[in-house]
């Protein structure tokens, strides 16, 4: 933690001057705070605009002022009011966005300004998650958030947003990895019907700015795989850095590391069948323009090859093709291998492809093999073996308690498939679930499997294959 006055932000200085200090016992009233630190900032941006509204190296917008020469983007922010125990979702979130009992500050910029001011300073906005799309990573550039706030004694002083968060669990504040710019997702205006859209951000809850778990509508995002559920209630105020309530204070937002390549690249993986060894998997990864970079094409090659990628600083983004010719029996080991690779940091596995199913699709709870053993009944699709379409059988189940003898009873709707345009008749019957287990033959290639299945592809269904279990000796 910095608590020094770096230069970028001795701006800052003029911005706070005549600011009043309320001490911490004798909070402000909320209302009268935030109208007095509206009119402040208001005549923050009337001379942001006189000094620099004509000059191309910055960009002016209310409660922010981009410096495209520093690549740097300061916000004017109030401090919310939160007690030692309150959960912390959100670093910074907009006005509008009423989640200030879970917020460490409120912008006076809107979200769509400062995703505009990221460009203007040269950084390029990535992708949010998007689970129905089967994109689990926030994707973007890394930046790092400093707050230079004044203190009970009325000390200007700086430190990054993660200084601020503890995690209750560990007793340590949140890792300085920086923030992804994945940028908000676009989304329908309210009652347009879907003619026009809107940065999600400006419009829906939670309205953030910066989220601390992964959420699409952020302008940023933490840079890993963060559920929600997974930190709710664990992350709370550091009582290391106390913020006075509603005062005052800026957000510098800037590359995390000004001279550092770039950390996002984007390879494909390659999954063919292994011309040495009938029966197993190749893999080959190449880079942007096509180029080999593991020779090694085995699964110990693939964590060789992304180990020096990471160690070279970059977020490792893996698109997953397997070749049509690969038998089924070969890609259950290769996707339990990236499945370790992803869970630990070596990579960060890309949606698939049209047309492919998710890698995961293939690492099915065998215990979902009985129908006991799941809390509800999907669809199962019996494909036949050998053949370039196979045919197959869809099975709608529906699942009754006897509560005289306490079984449930299974009653089954049997439908043939003959072909991927009868299995998506079937698909779009009314009240279809939307999760899709298949049984299938492990001699079956994968590009037999995905012609098969297409129509549930096409529907983002949730989709388990299971092969034969292996034969007791």
């Amino acid at each position: 933690m910095n608590t020094n006055i770096p230069t970028a932000v001795l701006s800052s200085i003029a911005f706070f001057a005549g600011c009043a200090v309320v001490p911490a016992d004798a909070p402000p009233d909320p209302a009268v705070a935030r109208s007095e630190n509206t009119a402040q900032v208001e005549r923050t941006f009337e001379q942001n605009r006189r000094q620099y509204g004509t000059n191309a190296n910055y960009l002016v917008r209310p409660g922010l002022l981009a410096d495209r020469a520093r690549k740097q983007v300061r916000l004017n922010a109030e401090s919310a009011k939160l007690n030692a125990a309150d959960p912390v979702e959100f670093p910074l979130i907009a006005q509008n966005s009423g989640k200030d009992y879970e917020a460490l500050a409120v912008a006076f910029a809107k979200p769509s300004d400062v995703h505009d001011a990221l460009v203007f300073i040269g950084l390029t906005p990535g992708c949010p998650v998007d689970p129905g799309a089967f994109r689990f990573w926030p994707k973007g550039e890394r930046v790092r958030m400093t707050f230079v706030y004044r203190d009970a004694t009325n000390t200007l002083r700086t430190a990054t947003v993660e200084h601020f968060i503890l995690d209750s669990r560990t007793g340590k504040t949140l890792p300085d990895e920086g923030f992804a710019f994945t940028g908000s997702t676009r989304v329908p205006a309210p009652g347009t019907e879907g003619t026009a859209t809107v940065y999600a951000a400006d419009v829906y809850s939670p309205n953030a700015i910066a989220v601390v778990y992964n959420d699409s509508t952020a302008v940023l995002d933490v840079p890993r795989r963060v559920s929600q559920n997974e930190v709710y209630s664990y992350q709370v105020p550091n009582p290391a850095l106390p913020l006075l309530p509603h005062q005052l204070l800026e957000v510098v937002i800037e590359p995390k590391d000004a001279n550092a390549p770039n950390r996002v690249h984007e390879y494909v993986l390659q999954v063919r069948p292994s011309p040495s060894t009938p029966g197993d998997a190749a893999l080959e990864l190449t880079d942007s323009s096509g180029t080999v970079i593991s020779t090694n094409r085995t699964a110990r090659g693939l964590a060789s090859a992304l180990d020096r990628l990471v160690a070279e600083g970059q977020d490792p983004y893996v698109t997953v093709v397997p070749g049509d010719a690969l038998p089924l029996s070969a890609l259950g080991g290769v996707c339990g291998s990236l499945d370790s690779l992803e869970n630990g940091g070596k990579m960060r596995v890309e949606p698939p492809p049209k047309g492919h199913p998710y890698y995961k699709a293939f690492l099915p709870n065998e215990k979902f093999r009985s129908r006991k053993e799941r809390t509800i009944q999907p669809m199962e699709l019996r494909l036949g073996e050998g053949t370039a379409s196979p045919t197959g059988t869809l099975t709608f189940i529906e699942e009754k308690w006897n509560p005289e003898t306490d079984v449930s009873v299974y009653t089954e709707t049997n439908c043939p498939v003959a072909s991927p345009k009868e299995l998506a008749d079937l698909l779009g019957r009314k009240n279809a679930p939307s999760v899709l287990l298949v049984f299938a033959s492990a001699d079956l290639t994968y590009g037999a499997l995905r012609t098969s299945i297409e129509p549930a592809l096409d529907r983002r269904l949730i989709l388990y294959v299971f092969l034969p279990p292996p034969q007791k000796p």
